[in-house]
Order: C-alpha cells, then sequence, then structure tokens
C-alpha cells in the first residue's frame, strides 16, 4: 500500500507543477492522505519534501516522494542500485514486502522532516 500526498490546501495536485515549485523552492509541503507509513507519517500529517540535487546522495532509509501510475507516494528507500539505476522501497505498514522497482524520473524529492528511528531500522533488517 502507498501513501498520497497531497498539496497543502487541496486534495489533488498537479506533477509538473510540484516537479517546477521543487525547483523554484527549498522546501515544498505537502499533506498526507494514507497510512501506508504510520506510525512515523499519519494521515494529516505535513511532510517538507526538498528536490534531490543527484541520487547518488540518496541512503538507505531515506524517506522520499516518487510517482507511482500518477499517484504520490511516500516510502523508504531500503535498496539502491545507482548502476542499474533501480531505487527499491518499502512503507511501514506491511513490513517485509517491498515496492516495485523505481526509476530515477520517478523520484520527485526527499522528505526532511521525517527519519525513521533506530528501532524502526532495526524492525525493518530484522524482518528481512
Amino acid at each position: 500500500m502507498a501513501i498520497m500526498v497531497a498539496k497543502e490546501d487541496q486534495r489533488t495536485f498537479d506533477l509538473q507543477i510540484l516537479k517546477k515549485q521543487l525547483v523554484n523552492e527549498s522546501v515544498v509541503k505537502l499533506k498526507v492522505v494514507s497510512d501506508s507509513m504510520v506510525p512515523l507519517i499519519k494521515i494529516g500529517d505535513l511532510i517538507e519534501v526538498q528536490k534531490i540535487a543527484d541520487l547518488k546522495e540518496l541512503k538507505h532509509f531515506d524517506i522520499i516522494v516518487f510517482d507511482q501510475a500518477g499517484r504520490l507516494n511516500v516510502h523508504f528507500l531500503t535498496k539502491i542500485d545507482h548502476t542499474h539505476q533501480q531505487y527499491i522501497t518499502q512503507c511501514l505498514k506491511f513490513r517485509g514486502e517491498n515496492d516495485y522497482p523505481l526509476k530515477p524520473d520517478q523520484i520527485i524529492g526527499l522528505v526532511k522532516n521525517k527519519n525513521l528511528s533506530l528501532w524502526q531500522k532495526m524492525k525493518v533488517l530484522l524482518v528481512k
């Protein structure tokens, strides 16, 4: 299950406008409308999304916003393969289940105001 986000003041978004905002603004705030990252990110929470300058800066457990079939999602990275340009994410709600591989053009930005705790990271590692 994915987490959808919408612009703070509306329930819909335009992906191209969001990408332009990330170029022009240092941080874009989005409102969460799904629960796949509970308990870390709850419905109604505001997340701060920042453009990623270089995908090679991404690290395991970074929380990213990505486009999956025209729907914004927020999950954390579990596998990073820069050579084949594939990035695998996972949500907190269904531990142990990886999402589909993402390509670089699907990655929208990095969530700056939410991080997995050490305990959450350990639980993810123990399930694998």
